[in-house]
C-alpha cells in the first residue's frame, strides 16, 4: 500500500478506514475486518462515539499478532468544544485513554468553528463561531502534545485556505495534514495546490460523496450514479466505489472512506489495485461542479452565512505561491517566456532529488534544471510523471532545462545524447538544451578526466555542435538551445557561424560575482542571463577557501529590514536585475522557503547596496576542464580578451 511522506518526515498510509457513523456494536468489527484485510490507517474521533470499541479491538487485534502497534496509524481528533486551551491536553489523553494507545499518530483539529464547553444541544448560545486568536491558543495548546510525546504529529480538518493561513501567521509547527470533503463534484483544486505549497497532506474524507450522510437532499446529486464514472468502472471491471477512490489516489491525497460492511470494506481496499490513465483522470476531473455537500451550517449562528464559514471571496482572491512566481518571467529570443526563478539539481543525489523536484513542484516552482552529468535525470523523470498523473502540473506548465556534456560535443553524438535525456526524463521534448560548457572531452573515455582525454576549447569544433543543435530545434525535438560558461570571446565565436542564437547563457552568478559586463553583453545580444549558484555554492566541492556569502554583513542587514533570509536577498537580487535564478536545495523547507524570494520588494537603495558587494570573485573555477598549462585561466575564462570587447 502506498504511503505519502508527512512533512514530519513520518510516512502516512494514503489509504485508511473511516469510523464516522459507524455505531457502537459495529465498528469493532468493521475494523477488525480493516485490519485482516491489510488496512493500516484508521480514521477516529471523539465526537464519533465509537473510540472506546475501537480501542478494545486495536487490542484484541496487536495481542493475535494481526499487526503491531507500529504498523497501524491512529488518527483521532479535537472536538469543537474542547478549543479552549486547558481543555486540550485532556481531550487528548481521553481519546487515548478509549483508544488504549500510548500515543497517537497524528491528532486533528476536527473544525476551525468552536462551541461551548460541555454543549449537549446546538443552540445559538453554545455556537462561539471561528475567532483566529482562539484558534491561535488552541493549535499553540495541540503543540504542547508533539513536544509531551503524547502525539506524533498534528494537523487540522475542515479548514480553508484563509484560516489555515491565519494558523500559520502564529504557528511554531505547520499542520502536517488538513483533512476535509472531496469527491468527483467537489475536488477542490485550489485548497489542495494551497497545501501542497505549504507541505501539508491534503486527506479527503466523503470520497464517495457520502451516500448516507445526514441531511442529506433528494435533489442531491450522486456520485455513485454518474454515468461517466459508471462507464470507467465498467472499463476497469471495478465497482464506481473503487473508482472514486482510486481517482483521489492518483491526485496523490490520503483517503478514508468508512463502510461497515465487511465485503464492502475489502472491496474498498482493491481501489489500490485500480490503474487509471491519463484520459480517466481527465474525464473524471471534468466531473468536478465545486458542489460542497457538507456546508457546516449547524456549527455556526443562523447569522453566518455558507460564504462565510467556507470564505469563499477570501479564498478565491488568495494568490497560490505558484501564481507569485509566475510574475517573474523572461522572454527568450524564440518568444517563449522563461520562468524568472527554478529549483536546481547539481549534487541533488539520487534517492534525494526526486521527493526534492516534488516538494518544488507543489510548493509552485515551474522551472526545473537538470544536466546528463548530475546523474538522475531518471529519478527527476520518475517524478515529472508522478506529478503529471497526480494532476499537480501539466507538462506544458512545467519548463524543463537538461545540458549536452562535454563528451558528446562531436555532431554524431549530440543527438543521441539529447534522446538519453528525454529517455530518462520520460519527456516528448525539452523546454531548453544547452552546451554545459565550451570544453571537449574525448568520448567513452573510462577516465575522461584526466589530462590526455581533455580536448578544450575549439572555436571550430563547437560551431560544429552547434550547428548540431540547431538540428534538434528544426527536428522540432527541442523548443531552444542555449550555452552554459560560455565568456564573451566564446560567444562571439559561436556567433559568427551560428543560424541560432543562443536563447540563454547560464552562468555562475551571485552578490559576490555579478559579472554586469557578461550581462550587458548578453542583453545586447537577446541572449537571457541565468544564475546559477546565485548563494554561492557554499557545498561546491571547487569553493575551496572562499569567503561565505551566507556570512556577509550587508546581506544580514538586508534580510533583517526586509524579514528575509540571506538567501531570499541573494535570489532577489538577481531576480530584480532581470536574471533566471536556480536555487539548489534538497531540504524541502528550504525549498518553500527560497520560493518566498519571489516575494521579496528590493527598493533602490538596496539594489545599490547589493550592486557594492561585487568583488568580481569566481568561485568556481573550472581547473579541471582543460590541461595545465601555462594559458590555462586565460584558455577558460577570456579574462584579457573580454576586457577588451566593447559592449
Amino acid at each position: 500500500m502506498a504511503n505519502l511522506l508527512l512533512n514530519t518526515s513520518a510516512k502516512i498510509p494514503a489509504f485508511g478506514l473511516g469510523t464516522w457513523q459507524s455505531k457502537p456494536g459495529e465498528v469493532g468489527a468493521a475494523v477488525e475486518v480493516a485490519l485482516k484485510a491489510g488496512y493500516r490507517h484508521i480514521d477516529c474521533a471523539h465526537i464519533y462515539g465509537n473510540e472506546a470499541e475501537i480501542g478494545e479491538t486495536l487490542q484484541k487485534c496487536f495481542r493475535e499478532g494481526v499487526v503491531k502497534r507500529e504498523e497501524v496509524f491512529v488518527t483521532s481528533k479535537l472536538w469543537n468544544a474542547d478549543h479552549a486551551s486547558e481543555d486540550v491536553e485532556p481531550a487528548c489523553k481521553l481519546t487515548l485513554k478509549n483508544l488504549q494507545l500510548e500515543y497517537l499518530d497524528l491528532y486533528l483539529v476536527h473544525s476551525p468553528s468552536s462551541l461551548a464547553k460541555s454543549t449537549v444541544q446546538l443552540t445559538e448560545d453554545c455556537m462561539l463561531g471561528y475567532d483566529p486568536a482562539r484558534m491561535a491558543k488552541t493549535w499553540k495548546a495541540m503543540e504542547g502534545l508533539v513536544e509531551k510525546g503524547l502525539v506524533k504529529a498534528i494537523g487540522i480538518s475542515n479548514f480553508t485556505i484563509t484560516k489555515t493561513e491565519n494558523l500559520l501567521k502564529t504557528a511554531k509547527i505547520v499542520p502536517a495534514v488538513n483533512q476535509v470533503e472531496c469527491h468527483p463534484y467537489f475536488q477542490q483544486p485550489k485548497l489542495k495546490a494551497y497545501c501542497d505549497s505549504k507541505g501539508i497532506i491534503f486527506e479527503v474524507y466523503a470520497p464517495l460523496g457520502s451516500p448516507s450522510r445526514v441531511r442529506k437532499q433528494d435533489s442531491d446529486p450522486d456520485p455513485l450514479d454518474d454515468p461517466v464514472i459508471k462507464e470507467i468502472s465498467n472499463k476497469h471491471s471495478a465497482t464506481v466505489g473503487q473508482i472514486c477512490i482510486a481517482f483521489q489516489l492518483h491526485r496523490g491525497l490520503v483517503v478514508i472512506p468508512k463502510s461497515v460492511n465487511p465485503d464492502r470494506i475489502r472491496e474498498n481496499l482493491k481501489a489500490t489495485e485500480v490503474k487509471l490513465d491519463t484520459e480517466d483522470l481527465q474525464r473524471l476531473k471534468a466531473l468536478d461542479r465545486n458542489l460542497r455537500f457538507f456546508v457546516g451550517t449547524f456549527f455556526v449562528k443562523k447569522s453566518v452565512t455558507i460564504e462565510g464559514i467556507w470564505d469563499v471571496a477570501a479564498d478565491a482572491s488568495f494568490v497560490l505561491p505558484s501564481q507569485k512566481a509566475a510574475a517573474w518571467s523572461v522572454k527568450m529570443n524564440t518568444g517563449v517566456t522563461i520562468p524568472a526563478f527554478g529549483l536546481g539539481t547539481w549534487q541533488s543525489k539520487p534517492g534525494e532529488v526526486g521527493a526534492a523536484v516534488e516538494v518544488a513542484l507543489k510548493a509552485g516552482y515551474r522551472h526545473i534544471d537538470c544536466a546528463h552529468i548530475y546523474g538522475n535525470e531518471a529519478e527527476i523523470g520518475e517524478t515529472l510523471q508522478k506529478c503529471f498523473r497526480e494532476g499537480v502540473v501539466k507538462r506544458e506548465e512545467v519548463f524543463v532545462t537538461s545540458k549536452l556534456w562535454s563528451h558528446d560535443h562531436s555532431p554524431e553524438h549530440v543527438e543521441p545524447a539529447y534522446r538519453l535525456t528525454l529517455k530518462n526524463l520520460q519527456l516528448e521534448y525539452l523546454d531548453l538544451y544547452l552546451v554545459h560548457n565550451p570544453f571537449a572531452f574525448r568520448k567513452a573515455s573510462e577516465k575522461e578526466w584526466d589530462d590526455e582525454n581533455k580536448l578544450g576549447y575549439d572555436e571550430l569544433r563547437m560551431s560544429r555542435t552547434w550547428q548540431a543543435m540547431e538540428g534538434l530545434v528544426e527536428k522540432g525535438l527541442v523548443k531552444a538551445i542555449g550555452i552554459s560558461n560560455f565568456t564573451i570571446t566564446k560567444t562571439e565565436n559561436l556567433l559568427k557561424t551560428a543560424k541560432i542564437v543562443p536563447a540563454v547563457n547560464q552562468v555562475e552568478c551571485h552578490p559576490y560575482f555579478q559579472q554586469p559586463k557578461l550581462k550587458a553583453y548578453c542583453d545586447s545580444k537577446g541572449v537571457v542571463f541565468e544564475a546559477y549558484s546565485p548563494l554561492g555554492s557554499p557545498a561546491s566541492f571547487e569553493a575551496g577557501e572562499v569567503p561565505n556569502i551566507l556570512e556577509d554583513l550587508t546581506l544580514k542587514d538586508l534580510a533583517m529590514k526586509h524579514h528575509a533570509t540571506i538567501a531570499q536577498i541573494c535570489i532577489a537580487f538577481q531576480l530584480h536585475r532581470g536574471l533566471v535564478v536556480i536555487p539548489k536545495s534538497v531540504n524541502p523547507d528550504r525549498i518553500r522557503e527560497n520560493l518566498k524570494a519571489t516575494e521579496v520588494k528590493l527598493d533602490t537603495e538596496d539594489l545599490q547596496r547589493l550592486k557594492a558587494l561585487d568583488k568580481n570573485l569566481r568561485f568556481l573555477k573550472f581547473s579541471w576542464a582543460v590541461k595545465e598549462g601555462p594559458t590555462h585561466d586565460e584558455e577558460i575564462w577570456n579574462a584579457c580578451s573580454d576586457e577588451s570587447v566593447v559592449v
